[in-house]
């Protein structure tokens, strides 16, 4: 039986976590770890080496650097390596999603977006995740499920790409937002009615960009934002949190850097307060101390 040989690209938390799964999951996977950093993976083999032999190739790098990843790697590539992004944002030049991206660079090659409740954190001490495949190559879901199936990760494919990709922007946003919220001094219950506002914000914001209503109510949609937006290993909810108590935006993640993007894509996007007060912010028309008063708008 032919071996499935793995190469993730960048080695930060779930990239690691990735890595270790799949090694501890499937014995027909051989698993390679890069980094552009080679301190993070001490002896690694170069990409030259690596990529023309990968039947998978795991991209754990943030958006904004997913077309410089990819552009080095595309001579490198065979016609049937599997492509699969784990990024959740938007490329600020351009505001295209990652599987946008993709598509422009790779129009012919097989590719799977992840998203989902899947949190590195979660997955290294042991628990539960779930891990949403995009993509419309059934070959490609298959090979994925096979590689995660005997782990606590499980996958579930749909062929929504865009929307898992979207779902995966607007849930770094607002997991931003309600750190924002909870790091800016809200009481207890101030947060509850804040974030059940930002969630209902949330499914209304990925409905009017086209999200399929099963993917944004689904794990790839809320479940994932519930399990980013209230947990402190998110760098996205750390980020927010940070620049509440810093009464300024002092951090740059895919949530706030996705912002421009999903604001261009919707018609209205004065429907949607909390959205347009963080790129308020962003822009230094409105402080971070108005989270309050947006917060109080019924």
């Amino acid at each position: 039986m032919d071996t499935t040989q793995v190469l993730i690209i960048g080695a930060g938390r779930i990239g690691r976590v990735l890595a270790d799964l799949i090694a501890d999951g499937s014995s027909e996977a051989t698993v390679a770890l890069w980094d552009k950093n080679p301190q993070l993976v001490l002896g690694q083999m170069p990409l030259t080496s690596s990529v023309p032999s990968a039947t998978v190739i795991f991209i754990c790098t943030p958006s904004w650097t997913m077309r410089d990843v990819l552009t080095e790697i595309v001579p490198l590539l065979s016609k049937k390596t599997l492509i699969i992004t784990l990024a959740k944002g938007c490329e600020v030049a351009t505001g295209k999603t990652m599987p946008e991206v993709v598509q422009e660079l790779l129009p012919k090659q097989p590719y799977a977006i992840l998203g989902g409740p899947m949190l590195a954190e979660v997955l290294h001490h042991g628990h539960r995740g779930i891990g949403i495949l995009g993509t419309t190559n059934k070959t490609a879901a298959g090979i994925v499920t096979k590689l995660f199936a005997e782990t606590q990760l499980a996958i579930q494919p749909t062929t929504d790409v865009t929307g898992v990709a979207l779902s995966s922007c607007l849930k770094n946003v607002y997991s931003f937002l309600v750190g924002l919220a909870i790091g800016s001094g809200m009481s207890t219950d101030e947060q509850r009615v804040f974030f059940k506002k930002a969630q209902q914000e949330f499914v209304a914001c990925g409905l009017a960009l086209g999200v399929q209503p099963a993917t944004i109510n689904g794990p790839a949609g809320l479940g994932d934002f519930q399990e980013t937006a209230t947990s402190p290993s998110s760098h996205n909810h750390r980020c927010g949190y940070d620049s509440g108590q810093q009464r300024a935006i002092v951090c740059s993640c895919e949530g706030t850097t996705s912002i421009p993007s999903i604001i261009r894509r919707l018609k209205q996007p004065k429907d949607f307060p909390l959205l347009s007060f963080l790129q308020n912010t962003l822009d230094h028309r409105q402080t971070v101390a108005d989270i309050h008063q947006v917060a109080a708008v019924k």
